[in-house]
């Protein structure tokens, strides 16, 4: 899993934190980061 992590784009991981604490950042962008913690966590519980 962790590996998955390391192979995205720098800017995705970085743009996880401003998202958080700003919330102005692209609503586009929020969509697929949830989309891609949840198929991390559903990987996690299944493994």
């Amino acid at each position: 899993m962790q590996m998955y992590v390391m192979t995205t784009p720098a800017e995705q991981t970085t743009e996880v934190k401003p998202i958080g604490q700003a919330g102005q950042a692209p609503r586009g962008v929020k969509p697929t980061l949830l989309i891609e913690l949840k198929a991390q966590i559903y990987k996690l519980i299944t493994l």
